[in-house]
């Protein structure tokens, strides 16, 4: 039988494989900004919100947070609700208990595998508000708003088609390279 299975970060922070730029102080940050808020930061402190038991409770969590992690790999996603259970008021030593004898999973990997079975939509950062997320365009529009000039949609899009058509590669190399 396996022992309990206890994932902890690596270097103290989620792992980041597929460099997405999405960790759990990620989601969390896109959780507690969400119309949802209340809702999650009641279930992060251990309430049941509205749930009738703490176990509904737990997958209403791991629901919202595989949502809010967005469209990465699911290992990360195991990882990353894990973490953020781990570190909040709902963890409880049920989370470690095996439930699965078959395989050794625990209540923990148990519930997340159904948020992420279960969770058919996910979230998509807009770029304009996701650094991590921005492309090219993104980029040079960011420059031109770290010179002062906040650009209108027209100019925006007009400054993409211009990067497209004439493969302009400095200004790409100038947005890739540019700090943000």
């Amino acid at each position: 039988m396996a022992s309990k299975s206890k994932s902890k970060p690596l270097n103290g922070k989620t792992p980041n494989i597929h460099h997405t730029g999405v960790d759990a102080q990620t989601v969390l940050d896109r959780a507690l900004k969400s119309m949802k808020s209340d809702i999650i930061q009641s279930l992060l402190d251990g309430n049941n919100a509205v749930q009738p038991s703490a176990s509904e409770a737990d997958l209403v969590l791991c629901n919202h947070l595989v949502f809010f992690s967005g469209y990465i790999p699911d290992p990360d996603v195991y990882r990353i609700i894990d973490s953020i259970i781990r570190k909040s008021k709902r963890m409880r030593p049920k989370w470690d208990e095996i439930r699965r004898p078959a395989d050794g999973a625990t209540y923990g990997q148990m519930t997340i595998e159904t948020a992420i079975s279960g969770t058919t939509d996910r979230y998509r950062a807009q770029a304009k508000d996701d650094p991590d997320l921005w492309d090219f365009d993104d980029a040079e529009i960011h420059i031109e708003k770290q010179r002062g000039r906040d650009l209108s949609s027209s100019q925006k899009l007009e400054l993409t088609g211009d990067i497209l058509r004439h493969h302009d590669f400095d200004v790409i190399q100038r947005a890739i390279m540019t700090p943000f």
